[in-house]
């Protein structure tokens, strides 16, 4: 990638903006705000560095999925924390309600978390009975994770919440356009990740 070009994408990447509220709110001088630096990103962009459409589309499609997947992140955080989880937390108990008993390796590849952060998650689960941990007595380095009772009781509350908050953030789409979000996001998330250039 180009230094004019890798810039304008950091610059785009750094208007993720601070003043999404907790709940991942947006006022609208925020959107239009956000809007006309996209439209001045795209604006010098073509100016200055000579990138055509195609390429400021890619940049704008990558803020975008950015700046959601951050409004995401934090209205679900906000979401389980009222029902004393957090939103790591819930994806790794539903992660073994529908997988079963997991390796934390796995768990951290299947939630899309690192291993430090699973371990972190696991250790606060653990300590609140919602998850447990065994050792392999013939090699103490496997360990599976379970889920307990009182887990799966703290899932069964968690995911009419969670279910409602997918709902209402994916109203404003039709059927044809979920559809169509569907089909694009599966493809870019089952391609392996693209060499560097």
């Amino acid at each position: 990638m180009p230094c004019k070009e890798r810039a304008l994408v950091q610059a785009m990447a750094s208007l993720t903006p601070d003043d999404v509220d907790q709940k991942g709110s947006m006022d609208d001088s925020t959107i239009r705000e956000l809007n006309e630096c996209k439209a001045l990103i795209r604006e010098r962009a073509a100016g200055e560095a000579a990138l055509g459409d195609e390429v400021l589309d890619r940049m704008e499609v990558m803020f975008d999925l950015s700046r959601f997947a951050l409004r995401l992140a934090r209205d679900f955080e906000s979401v389980h924390r009222v029902n004393g989880l957090t939103w790591a937390g819930f994806r790794v108990l539903n992660m073994l309600w529908v997988m079963g008993d997991l390796g934390p390796s796995r768990l951290a590849v299947l939630t899309g978390s690192s291993r430090a952060s699973i371990s972190s998650v696991m250790n606060s689960l653990e300590a609140g009975g919602l998850i447990e941990r065994t050792v392999d007595p013939s090699n103490r380095r496997l360990v599976q994770v379970a889920l307990t009772e009182k887990g799966h009781g703290a899932l069964a509350e968690a995911i009419p919440v969670q279910a409602e908050r997918e709902r209402n953030w994916l109203a404003v789409l039709s059927s044809q356009d979920l559809s169509d979000l569907k089909r694009i996001m599966n493809r870019l998330l089952e391609q392996p990740d693209p060499q560097p250039s």
